[in-house]
């Protein structure tokens, strides 16, 4: 590091570290030197933490990975699950325990749901495909019906074409037909139950 001499300017070569006073050699002035602060080594960066997963470890039940939520109702909640071999969606219900209803008699009605729709085939009836019990209890495996209930379509639009309206209680009540036959009443009918969705096939 070099410095000039306020008095004289003769360039003095300062040495290191700095010293806190140098004489100019030339005309003896004393000079008052500020050593400069160290500088503190860098801390060095924590490492890195090792790359995360896109997506968290998903849950599995009979093989689907769960994605979402996707409705609760008074007994259960149902989500979208995901087979990742067989490339397809399907929709997995699950009891809900209720503070209001005894867990047994819930689990009863359940069974008796899965019983109810493996014993239906009817297009206007939603299909059950798998059911069984895990670590967290009974759950059953639908197809998912990838549409919206007829009480959003009904907050939307308010009020439906004439022919639309009879033609969506003509399926419905083909899906209750089917029930019938089958010795079974439809105990919940409302407009949150049915679900509007393009079967396969159709234009």
């Amino acid at each position: 590091m070099t410095l000039a001499c306020p008095q004289c300017k003769h360039p003095l070569t300062v040495p290191q570290p700095m010293p806190e006073k140098m004489v100019c050699p030339n005309c003896r002035a004393i000079m008052k030197l500020a050593p400069a602060k160290s500088i503190p080594k860098a801390t060095p960066a924590p490492a890195a933490p090792p790359a995360m997963a896109a997506t968290a470890t998903a849950k599995l039940i009979a093989g689907y990975e769960l994605q979402r939520e996707l409705a609760r109702g008074g007994l259960g909640v149902v989500y979208l699950a995901y087979h990742p071999h067989l490339k397809h969606y399907r929709a997995i219900k699950r009891p809900q325990p209720r503070p209001d209803l005894d867990n047994d008699v819930l689990l009863a009605r359940f069974r008796r749901e899965i019983e109810a729709l493996g014993a239906l085939d009817s297009k206007h009836i939603i299909r059950a495909f798998d059911a069984g019990a895990d670590a967290e209890g009974p759950y059953m495996v639908t197809e998912y019906l990838d549409g919206e209930s007829l009480s959003s379509l009904a907050s939307r639009h308010r009020h439906l074409p004439v022919s639309e309206a009879c033609e969506l209680i003509r399926q419905v009540a083909l899906g209750l037909q089917a029930a019938h036959e089958c010795g079974m009443v439809h105990r919940d009918i409302k407009p949150s139950n049915v679900m509007l969705t393009r079967a396969a096939g159709d234009t």
